[in-house]
Formats: structure tokens, C-alpha cells, sequence
């Protein structure tokens, strides 16, 4: 069994390219819900308007307005933080292996037939692993067949 990994930006492109993709959705998703509120919020005062049968104060205007905000402005930030920490794992699940792989594509290019690539039980892309040591055995067995 390997090691638990320290980096979690192990491919920073693609890592980085996927949280701000993601991210961006999740945005959209929050303004779509800020947007909604808003205009609960609107229909609230306005209620509030015609029960009262005369203009609100500011004051109660703000009474209205900042209770649903308090409520929504955590929630936001949690689903954000939340996101943010879930795309991380998401996409460390997915570079990770891929940068073992290219490093040891790399080790083979170079001559090193004895590389094998081993990922961790939760890793994605275990038949690629396989494919890859099932072709650098073919190589190996090649190259000893060659020198004979």
C-alpha cells in the first residue's frame, strides 16, 4: 500500500481549471438563490407595506431585509467552503494517479523497463495501471527476447 499523499495540488492546471469550473457553477447557483431571496424578500416588504397601510420606516425595512440574509449569507459560505474542499479531494483522486503514471511513462521512455505503477485503493483508473504494467512486461519481455 502506498503512502498517504501531502500535496493535494498535484497537477495544478487541471486541479485548478476544475475548482474555478466547478466553482463557477456553484456561483451561478448562489446568485440564482441570492436573486430568489431577493425577491421574497421584496414581496415581504411589500406585504409588510399593505398590512401596515402606510409607508415602512427604514428601520423595519432592514428588519425585514437582514433576517433571511443572516440565514443566507452562512449558508453560501458554507456551500462554497464545502465545494471548494470536495473539488480538491475530487480532482486529488484523479491527478494524483495521473502524475504517477506520466512519471513513470517518463522512467520507461527513458529505458527503465523495471517500473510498475501501483495506485492506492481509492484512486481512479486501476485497468489504465494495469494496462500500463501489462505493456511495460510485453517491453521487458521483448527486450530479454531481443538480447538473446
Amino acid at each position: 500500500m502506498q503512502a498517504k499523499r501531502k500535496k493535494y495540488l498535484i497537477n495544478r492546471k487541471y486541479q485548478l481549471s476544475m475548482i474555478i469550473s466547478v466553482l463557477a457553477v456553484v456561483i451561478m447557483i448562489v446568485v440564482t438563490a441570492i436573486l430568489a431571496t431577493h425577491y421574497f424578500l421584496l414581496a415581504a416588504i411589500v406585504r409588510a407595506f399593505e398590512a401596515k397601510g402606510s409607508m415602512l420606516t427604514g428601520g423595519e425595512i432592514v428588519d425585514i431585509s437582514v433576517r433571511p440574509l443572516a440565514i443566507v449569507i452562512p449558508i453560501v459560505i458554507i456551500v462554497l467552503a464545502g465545494a471548494f474542499t470536495l473539488i480538491i479531494f475530487i480532482s486529488h483522486r484523479t491527478a494524483g494517479p495521473l502524475h504517477s503514471l506520466k512519471r513513470a511513462m517518463e522512467q520507461v521512455g527513458e529505458g527503465d523497463l523495471s517500473v510498475r505503477v501501483a495506485f492506492r485503493k481509492n484512486d481512479e483508473i486501476h485497468d489504465i495501471a494495469e494496462s500500463f504494467n501489462t505493456m511495460v512486461e510485453k517491453l521487458e519481455g521483448r527486450s530479454k527476447k531481443d538480447k538473446r
